[in-house]
């Protein structure tokens, strides 16, 4: 695989939403308008009269894959007997042009039984009493809450599925992971996933929720055997997929006499919609790193997860700091944590402490305008949790010298494939040290490269490796993490 900037910045590199094939047909979800309801009927009389055919979901096409990678989830491709949120695919339209399968999409008409829905989070806890030996001076309690944000990508949602034979189908898609769009793909059509090849690669809002777009496309090429192209418009886009989770979090924190924190208890709320979806993992994320930078010596933290009926949603001070040799939350040991480097360089670079000294002198000459400034920090984790933390690579030498490096990633703007070879390049001077165990000697008598590889396969030596990783499983890999320091200064009128 090669990857070019220079072609992605020019928009010379093919989006799904313009690859065409000669003889595609296009599909249009047909969406609910109903945040929670059964589905007494469905009637498609008008729409089919627009050279338009539905396959349904439901019961046919139940499938998903994603327990192998999240865990146990309820995600179906289409609503089967009840909706249960507003934006809910319940079935799929295709015709010969997009705008027609769309007027079609809309003309069908679904018949509803209203049920009660939950859109807002409720929920009523009492708080425990935190004891511990420090003595506390003050305590407070309270609730914070965050709303969504929704990831507009350049690029909708989309894919175009081709059958091929025995069983076999291409996909094309804008996902951040092939791997899933395979696995859900399979799922749905009841095939194996090596029947199921992909090309793809995106960055942001592509994880998850870009496999419905490919099973979709899938289902209609299996019903009518040919390529079948789905590619959301805005509006439909941020309507179907879910945003990152609303959160509500209730805490009671305990200070003691020099202002340090000595004892927290917090519970983490996160809005799921109507199926899990990442939301397991992303609960998870949020409640073990709840202590974000600081050290607490007394601390309990508690994640759950709520049902509502809207879009399952999926993956957007100094005193206290943590500091090497110590404990976070999650148990983990911190070790060669850059934090208090990183917290003075933003002090020195925003010129923190001269700004605080203009806040203070304006706000004691303003009546009516008031300034602000304050500065805080923050910690994440950088890799996915539990057994996405692995990688591995093949590494193949061809006889006439050249090098195929093959990963498991996707390309995501982020110049992961650059930086492959620039690994690749340093690691083997061209290779990786168990093809060089062999190849050294060789080299020594023949220094010319592509010689040496040539008389190494003449010797029958193996030519290629491979090598697997996994987080924090294989010495000598820590685990790591991302710190980031932001100071803000913002105008308040009275």
């Amino acid at each position: 695989m090669r990857y070019d900037p220079y072609r992605l910045v020019r928009a010379f590199d093919v989006s799904v939403s313009i690859l065409d094939k000669s003889d595609v047909v296009y599909g249009g979800v047909v969406l609910s308008s109903k945040p929670h309801a059964k589905i007494l009927k469905v009637d498609t009389t008008e729409a089919l009269r627009m050279n338009g055919d539905i396959p349904k979901g439901g019961t046919n096409y139940p499938g998903s894959l994603l327990q192998e990678i999240f865990g146990a989830d309820d995600s179906p491709i289409f609503a089967d007997g009840e909706v249960l949120a507003v934006g809910q695919p319940i079935g799929l339209m295709v015709a010969k042009d997009s705008e027609t399968t769309r007027r079609a999409a809309r003309m069908v008409k679904v018949t509803y039984q209203e049920l009660p829905a939950v859109l807002t989070m409720e929920v009523c806890s009492a708080f425990r009493v935190i004891q511990h030996e420090y003595l506390v001076l003050a305590s407070t309690r309270g609730t914070t809450r965050s709303g969504c944000q929704d990831h507009c990508y350049m690029e909708p949602q989309g894919s175009i599925a081709i059958p091929g034979k025995n069983d076999e189908l291409t996909i094309h898609t804008s996902t951040e992971s092939a791997n899933l769009h395979q696995l859900f793909t399979s799922a749905v059509l009841g095939i194996p996933a090596h029947k199921v090849e992909r090309v793809g690669g995106a960055f942001g809002g592509k994880y998850t929720q870009s496999a419905p777009a490919g099973a979709w496309a899938a289902v209609a090429a299996r019903v009518l055997n040919r390529p079948v192209k789905v590619v959301l418009k805005r509006a439909e886009d941020m309507l179907i997929t879910g945003k990152r989770h609303p959160a509500m979090v209730k805490y009671r924190v305990g200070i003691d006499v020099t202002g340090m924190l000595r004892c927290a208890y917090l519970k983490v709320y996160l809005d799921g919609g109507y199926a899990i979806d990442a939301s397991n993992v992303v609960t998870y994320m949020a409640t073990a790193l709840s202590d974000t930078c600081y050290s607490i010596p007394v601390m309990r933290a508690e994640g759950y997860a709520l049902k509502t009926n809207k879009s399952n949603n999926t993956f957007i001070m100094k005193m206290n700091f943590n500091k090497n040799g110590g404990v976070r939350l999650s148990k983990e040991p911190i070790i060669n944590d850059a934090l208090l480097e990183c917290w003075k360089e933003c002090m020195k670079w925003s010129d923190f402490d001269e700004l605080r000294e203009e806040v203070d002198r304006f706000n004691k000459t303003s009546n009516h305008i008031k300034r602000g400034i304050a500065m805080s920090a923050t910690r994440m984790g950088l890799a996915p949790p539990a057994a996405n933390e692995q990688a591995a690579a093949l590494v193949q030498i061809s006889k006439d010298g050249s090098v195929a490096v093959t990963i498991g990633g996707v390309e995501m703007d982020r110049e992961l494939i650059t930086k492959c070879q620039h690994v690749a390049s340093r690691a083997l001077r061209a290779c990786c040290e168990k093809l060089m165990v062999g190849l050294r000697p060789i080299l020594k008598e023949e220094p010319d490269w592509r010689k040496a590889v040539l008389r190494a396969h003449k010797m029958r030596l193996p030519l290629q490796a491979s090598e697997h990783i996994g987080h924090c499983t294989t010495p000598p890999v820590r685990p790591a993490s991302f710190h980031r320091s932001i100071a803000v200064q913002e105008n308040s009128r009275y």
